[in-house]
């Protein structure tokens, strides 16, 4: 690093789409000091993601490999390699792949990069044909990670070594938002429900995800067509993108709700999408500290979750979680209570509670400075 130059600390993603871990990224990203830290960014597609855009304008570089599959294991082995040796500068490497996370740290440790991050953002991964494999990488983390992070203790208690959990060597980064862009306007709610073609008095469950089998839509949709059936001129908002996304849609189909439904596909509106929503549904089968949760609260939307989420995510009174074998019916009964909640600007209770992205992103400075032995006269606090 030249003097007078930023740190360049180098991120390292799936691709960077409209995600939890991959907004929290661009959360950080907006609210550090880029004269002092700047953020690259390493994916693993060669398509352009969602925030592409947004970083170069901001000074950042984005690198692309192959994706991660046995099949090409030899050819992503050797372009991590050959991009470690063709970009020798990196102190710190920061990887937000889960599980995943021990190659491009182990590469980077074979590169001589002193500052390895392994950051957990879920608890659990999925039971698919690549489960094995993300076992066997998952106990390969230690062996290059020196250093770690988490966006919740239990996301720690997953991905990490017992003996990290229990000792606590691990730090907390909450995934923090821009909370006044969430913070409840009438205004915007009538202006979006305007744009949508919903009706003031309309009862609008919202949704916000990727279509994966986390985020557990069949179990969303079931819900909704109990509401439905109540309520025939309730709507369910779904925005996102996904690899099951056809197959939401022609269950969709099925249960025959047909314009009851809408995909609005990825949006860059989600603050203001919100204020059009009554309830926010979230039935995951699993999250780490959803950063749509925090959003959804945010705006100050009731929130409905399931017992796939662990209960810290409820920062206000307006969250209720139900378990995922519960009958349909039940949650429905459950958002017709939520719904007729008043709506209240919570923004300052979550940033007492540490949820201000300006203070998550002055901590995050910090410790990278540390980190990488850069002074600057700045006492170093501990996250969270």
């Amino acid at each position: 690093m030249a003097q007078g130059e930023p740190l360049r600390v180098l991120q390292v993603v799936g691709q960077m789409y409209r995600a939890g871990a991959e907004t929290l990224l661009m959360n950080l990203y907006r609210n550090i000091d880029r004269t002092l830290i700047q953020f690259d960014f390493l994916t693993h597609r060669q398509e352009r993601g969602d925030y592409d855009e947004e970083i170069e304008a901001l000074g950042g570089h984005i690198y692309r490999l192959c994706p991660m599959s046995l099949r090409n294991s030899v050819r992503y082995g050797r372009m991590l390699g050959e991009f470690f040796r063709e970009h020798p500068d990196y102190q710190i490497v920061h990887s937000h792949l889960d599980a995943m996370s021990s190659l491009p740290l182990a590469a980077a440790k074979r590169a001589g990069v002193e500052v390895r991050i392994a950051h957990s953002h879920n608890t659990d991964f999925p039971r698919d044909k690549r489960y094995p494999l993300r076992l066997l990488s998952q106990r390969l983390i230690p062996l290059s990670a020196t250093h770690y992070f988490a966006c919740s203790d239990e996301s720690a208690r997953f991905l990490f070594p017992k003996r990290i959990f229990e000792k606590k060597e691990y730090q907390v980064l909450k995934n923090a938002i821009e909370l006044k862009r969430f913070a409840y306007r009438e205004e915007t709610r009538k202006q979006m429900r305007a744009e949508l073609r919903i009706a003031p008095d309309t009862l609008v469950v919202g949704h916000v995800g990727r279509f994966c089998q986390q985020k557990n839509h069949g179990k969303l949709l079931g819900i909704f067509a109990c509401l439905h059936g109540k309520f025939p001129d309730s709507q369910l908002l779904l925005a996102g993108r996904g690899e099951l996304l056809e197959e939401t849609k022609a269950l969709c189909s099925q249960l025959g709700l047909g314009n009851a439904v809408r995909f609005l596909g990825v949006r860059d509106d989600i603050e203001d999408l919100m204020q059009a929503f009554d309830v926010f549904l979230l039935p995951s089968l699993y999250e780490g500290f959803p950063v749509v949760g925090v959003e959804a609260q945010a705006a100050g939307l009731p929130c409905l979750f399931s017992d796939g989420i662990k209960r810290d995510i409820a920062l206000t009174r307006a969250v209720e979680f139900l378990p995922l074998a519960a009958e349909d019916e039940i949650w429905a009964q459950k958002i017709l209570e939520l719904q007729g909640l008043l709506r209240l600007d919570n923004t300052q209770v979550l940033a007492e509670k540490g949820f201000d992205i300006g203070e998550q992103a002055e901590s995050m400075m910090r410790f990278y400075q540390n980190a990488a032995g850069i002074k600057k006269g700045i006492e170093v606090r501990e996250l969270g």
